[in-house]
């Protein structure tokens, strides 16, 4: 059985590379300004047509919005001629160039850094590269024009929680994920006393201008670190903390699901016929053909 499930998805990533590689025969975007709304995503080899899925079936919707990519280190100069033919006027920023004085570095803390410092002065949606806007995102293109904040969750995390209810929880589990580990010790920390958390998914969220700023970024890594020690540079951490600043942020809430999804996390009802924004995460993305099927849809509609 777990030999067949495993041929089946690579089956089903051979199809979604050979699909989404004719993302490259559609015409390419142009950057609409947009006063100060801005779209960062961290960008990787080999996931560049990947990336001009998700950018291109979300920006259709999109008034308008200056398009950053945080440059991994991998990706090839070909790569970045490709991300720079396609959306002509995008800003491409490598990573090593963002300062990650005090944090940890790698696991995407760098594009969390990078959000949080240019959401004092605008609004910033982080799009992951792995995500497929399938309908217009209503509840988003409102975040946006109210200055609110919004992340992607499941139906078992739609409401905010006391930093310390959180811990409570957290400590009933006996997980050694490093997120649940870190959720654990909310309530021994002075500095979320009187702050929210929502648990949700750093693969697409919104943070409004006016949110926790870099010194409050600073002062709950430096704290969950002397807690943690070295697993605090774990992956994961980066997701905790964006869970932590979105929260805390103004008019803060995870977006309806199963409208906006982590794929299978958990199997919505009806399959993908409510969504609007899907997140095909890395675990569960390559199990059935939805991901290619839904890709190849977005292509023959734009083509």
């Amino acid at each position: 059985m777990q030999l067949l499930k495993t041929t089946k998805s690579r089956l089903n990533r051979r199809r979604f590379w050979k699909t989404a590689a004719k993302i490259l025969d559609t015409h390419p975007i142009h950057v609409r300004e947009k006063n100060g709304v801005e779209i960062v995503s961290m960008v990787r080899h080999p996931h560049v047509e990947m990336y001009l899925l998700a950018i291109k079936s979300f920006y259709r919707y999109i008034p308008g919005g200056s398009i950053t990519v945080i440059a991994d280190p991998t990706l090839t100069d070909e790569e970045i001629s490709t991300l720079k033919e396609h959306v002509v006027g995008i800003n491409i920023v490598p990573v090593n160039e963002i300062d990650t004085t005090g944090f940890p570095s790698g696991g995407t803390w760098e594009r969390l850094i990078y959000i949080v410092n240019q959401s004092k002065t605008g609004y910033v949606m982080q799009l992951d590269a792995d995500t497929l806007t399938t309908e217009p995102p209503v509840e988003v293109l409102r975040s946006i024009a109210d200055n609110t904040a919004y992340l992607i969750g499941d139906p078992n995390w739609m409401e905010h929680l006391q930093c310390s209810d959180m811990a409570h929880i957290a400590k009933q589990w006996h997980y050694k994920h490093i997120q649940s580990n870190a959720e654990s010790i909310f309530g021994e920390l002075d500095l979320l006393e009187d702050k929210y958390y929502l648990r949700g998914c750093s693969a697409f969220c919104g943070f409004p201008q006016g949110g926790p700023d870099i010194k409050f970024l600073l002062e709950f890594s430096t704290a969950m670190e002397k807690k943690l020690g070295k697993r605090w540079s774990e992956w994961g951490t980066e997701q905790l903390s964006s869970n932590i600043v979105v929260a805390n942020s103004p008019g803060a809430r995870v977006l309806p699901w199963p409208q906006y999804s982590n794929y299978l996390y958990p199997p919505a009802p009806g399959g993908l016929n409510q969504s609007a924004v899907v997140h095909f995460i890395g675990s569960n993305r390559f199990l059935t053909d939805d991901y290619q099927r839904l890709a190849l849809n977005f292509i023959n509609e734009i083509k």
